[in-house]
């Protein structure tokens, strides 16, 4: 049996288009702490804003 390790190349196309796709869900999670004031319940906006900002925050670190 073959024991030499599969080489996947990365495509920095790809990359970057998943980097500006996090960095837009983060500027919306922003949005959405920094405008809640105009939704209906700003306490739970603002809630779903932070979530957004560290889940895509971190994400767009990683890549």
């Amino acid at each position: 049996m073959n024991s030499t390790p599969i080489e996947i190349p990365l495509s920095k196309k790809k990359m970057i288009v998943s980097l500006l796709g996090c960095l837009a869900f983060c500027a919306i999670g922003i949005l959405f702490i920094f405008k809640s004031t105009q939704f209906d319940n700003p306490v739970f906006v603002q809630i779903i804003g932070g979530i957004a900002l560290l889940f895509f925050g971190a994400i767009a670190i990683t890549i």
